[in-house]
């Protein structure tokens, strides 16, 4: 994807945040994992401009032909702080109920399909990380986030399953 059309999209989301947050004033619910963002996960806004953030960062990085690890992890978490935000950003939640009890069955199964892809890409990413013992912290974070990934894989499936035994 070309750099004026990442742009774009974070202009977009950043207007989508203004209102998301302004109808979710009075929420305290955490929307992103609490390792995703530095600004606490609570409110979209700040989200998008460390994200945005990030990506001059890695452009920067780019221009003066650093240290290709460190830009791959930069890229990586962009791609992860991107994703995160258009998912939340795309179909504002009615955070006080479980967002699995809002959608129907054929959402859910797509949903439950989506989280097989990123339960996959995480646990490539696991594998990856595993072959440098010198990023174990790293390594941990991942294997967190694959925990919590697999953890709402389970929600989606055990709503699927209660959903079919009343149809």
């Amino acid at each position: 994807m070309k750099l004026e059309q990442l742009k774009s999209r974070l202009r977009i989301l950043k207007q989508k945040a203004k209102a998301f947050d302004d109808s979710n004033k009075q929420e305290k619910v955490r929307l992103f994992d609490e390792h995703l963002f530095q600004s606490g996960g609570f409110r979209t806004l700040p989200c998008v401009i460390e994200t945005t953030s990030l990506l001059n960062k890695i452009v920067t990085l780019s221009q003066h032909s650093t240290n290709q690890g460190t830009s791959e992890a930069l890229v990586e978490k962009f791609s992860c702080q991107l994703e995160a935000l258009e998912r939340v950003l795309a179909a504002p939640l009615n955070i006080k109920q479980d967002p699995t009890q809002q959608k129907s069955l054929a959402e859910l199964k797509a949903s439950l399909a989506q989280h097989k892809v990123w339960e996959q890409k995480l646990c490539q990413l696991v594998r990856d990380k595993e072959q440098n013992p010198h990023d174990e912290q790293s390594l941990i974070e991942t294997e967190q986030r694959l925990q919590r990934c697999r953890s709402a894989m389970n929600q989606i499936q055990y709503t699927i399953n209660q959903r079919m035994k009343f149809i």
